[in-house]
C-alpha cells in the first residue's frame, strides 16, 4: 500500500514538472519565445529597424527599436559593450528630433561612459564615439525649439577638446591626429560667435578654453567674441606649427600644407572683420605656394572661384584635380537660424535634398573689393568686402516672403573673394543656388 501510494506521488509530481518545464521540441512555446526575445543576431536587427524608421521620420517607432537593440546587446554582452554605440547613437538622434530632452541627456550620458570605458581599449573606437557625440550635440544646438542649444553647443566644444587630451597622451603633442580635432574646435569657436552675434547679448555663460566658466552677463558682448576670436587664430597656427613639423620630417603631409593652413588664417581674419589682416595671409599664402613649385596658373585657379566662410573640413593636402573653370551656381546648404551665416558641417543626404517642403532659391550678385580711401558700401558690416547688386532671381516655394528671408539670409553670407596673384578682385554676377535650413529635423548631421 505504501508503495502504490508512493508511486501515485511520483507520478503527481512529475506530471507538474513537465507542465513547468519549456518545451524544448516546440520552439513557438511561451518560454522559448521569451529566450528568443534576446537572440543574439536581435540586436542588430532592432537597430537596422530603428535606422529605417529615422530615415522614414518616423522617430518614435526608430526609439522603440534601438531601446530594444541596447537591451539585446546588455544582456548578450554585458553593460560596457562597444557595440551599444551604434544604436546609442540613433536613439539620441531621434530623441533629440522628438525634443525628448531629459530622455536624450540620460542616453548621452550613458554613451559617454561607455565610450570612456572603451578608451582603454582602443582609442580609434573611443575617437569615432567622440565624433559622433560632438556631431550629434553640435547638430542640437542649431535645432531652433531646444531650450539647451547654447549647453549643447559647450558640450561639443569640451568633447572635443576631451579627444585631443587623449590624442596628445597616446601619440604626443605633435600627432597629425590633432589637426582635425583642433580645427573642428575652431568651428565651434565661429558657432558660439554667429550665436552671439544673433542674439546680440552675451546672456549666458560659455566655457572657455580654460577651466573657468566665463559668464555672458559679466562679460561685454566684443569681449565675448573677442575671446572667440582669439581662441581660434591660436588654434589655426598650431595646426600650421604641427603642418610645419611634419614636413620638415618629410612625413605624411605635403610641402603645400603650411601655405593652406596660412589661406585658413586669412579666411579667420576676414570672418572677424579683419581685412587687412587676412589680405597680408592670402599674400604670404600666394607667394608660399610659388616657392614650392606651383605655377602661377595653378594657384589663380585655386583661388579662382570664391568660396563661402568658414570651410567646413580642413584640407591638408594640395587638391589632385583643381576645379575647372564653370558656369554652374555656387551652391550653398544652410544649417539654421541659430547660425544664419554658416553652411551645415556635412552635406545633406540626397533624400534629404529631395524633400517636398525643401526651399531652395537662386540669387545673383557681385563681390567687390571696396577701396582703402572709400567708404564700404556694404552689407557684410564686418568685412571691407561688398556684396553687391544681390538679386533674387526665383525662389521655390515662389513669393515675396520667401524671397525676403533669402534675400535677408543671402545677405549675411561671408566669402573668400577671387584672388588674382594674391590680391582680391572684382567678380561680377555671381550666382548662387541657396537651400534652406530644413524644416523639421536637421539631424542626422552625416550619412549612417
Amino acid at each position: 500500500m505504501r508503495l502504490r501510494c508512493l508511486a501515485l506521488i511520483l507520478f503527481s509530481l512529475s506530471s507538474s514538472l513537465a507542465r513547468t518545464q519549456p518545451d524544448i521540441a516546440n520552439p513557438h512555446s511561451e518560454d522559448t519565445n521569451w529566450l528568443n526575445q534576446y537572440a543574439h543576431g536581435l540586436g542588430e536587427q532592432h537597430t537596422e529597424l530603428g535606422l529605417e524608421a529615422l530615415q522614414l521620420g518616423d522617430y518614435a517607432k526608430a526609439e522603440r527599436s534601438l531601446l530594444d537593440a541596447i537591451q539585446v546587446i546588455k544582456v548578450n554582452q554585458g553593460l560596457y559593450a562597444t557595440d551599444q554605440l551604434r544604436p546609442l547613437q540613433y536613439l539620441i538622434e531621434a530623441q533629440l528630433t522628438l525634443g525628448e530632452w531629459h530622455a536624450a541627456e540620460t542616453q548621452i550620458e550613458y554613451f559617454q561612459w561607455i565610450n570612456v570605458r572603451n578608451y582603454r581599449n582602443s582609442i580609434f573606437t573611443y575617437l569615432n564615439g567622440t565624433e559622433a557625440l560632438s556631431g550629434l550635440l553640435l547638430a542640437s544646438s542649431a535645432n531652433v525649439n531646444n531650450p539647451y542649444s547654447v549647453r549643447h553647443l559647450v558640450a561639443a566644444k569640451n568633447l572635443n577638446w576631451q579627444a585631443v587630451n587623449a590624442i596628445e597622451q597616446t601619440f604626443g603633442s605633435n600627432s597629425l591626429e590633432l589637426a582635425p580635432w583642433l580645427y573642428r574646435i575652431v568651428l565651434n569657436h565661429y558657432y558660439q560667435s554667429t550665436m552671439l552675434r544673433r542674439q546680440g547679448l552675451s546672456n549666458y555663460s560659455f566655457k572657455s578654453d580654460s577651466s573657468e566658466i566665463v559668464s555672458g552677463w559679466t562679460m561685454r558682448h566684443n569681449e565675448t567674441l573677442e575671446m572667440s576670436y582669439r581662441i581660434g587664430k591660436e588654434l589655426l597656427g598650431r595646426i600650421q606649427e604641427l603642418f610645419a613639423y611634419h614636413v620638415a620630417d618629410h612625413e605624411q603631409i605635403s610641402n603645400d600644407a603650411t601655405a593652406l593652413m596660412t589661406i585658413y588664417q586669412g579666411d579667420w581674419e576676414l570672418l572677424f572683420g579683419n581685412d587687412e589682416e587676412a589680405l597680408e595671409h592670402y599674400r604670404s599664402a600666394y607667394q608660399d605656394l610659388l616657392q614650392m613649385g606651383r605655377s602661377e596658373a595653378q594657384v589663380d585657379r585655386f583661388f579662382d572661384r570664391p568660396v563661402s566662410l568658414p570651410a567646413p573640413r580642413l584640407q591638408m593636402q594640395w587638391p589632385d584635380q583643381l576645379a575647372a573653370e564653370s558656369n554652374e551656381p555656387l551652391q550653398f546648404f544652410a544649417w539654421s537660424p541659430m547660425y544664419p551665416s554658416a553652411s551645415r558641417p556635412a552635406e545633406p543626404r540626397g533624400d534629404a535634398l529631395a524633400a517636398d517642403d525643401q526651399q531652395t532659391a537662386l540669387a545673383r550678385f557681385d563681390l567687390t573689393p571696396a577701396a582703402e580711401d572709400e567708404p564700404a558700401d556694404t552689407i557684410l558690416a564686418d568685412t571691407n568686402l561688398s556684396l553687391d547688386n544681390l538679386q533674387i532671381l526665383g525662389t521655390t516655394p515662389d513669393n515675396e516672403l520667401t524671397r525676403e528671408q533669402a534675400r535677408v539670409y543671402i545677405s549675411l553670407l561671408q566669402f573668400r573673394p577671387r584672388l588674382v596673384s594674391g590680391m582680391p578682385v572684382k567678380l561680377e554676377n555671381i550666382e548662387l543656388e541657396y537651400l534652406f535650413p530644413p524644416q523639421m529635423s536637421l539631424l542626422p548631421l552625416l550619412d549612417p
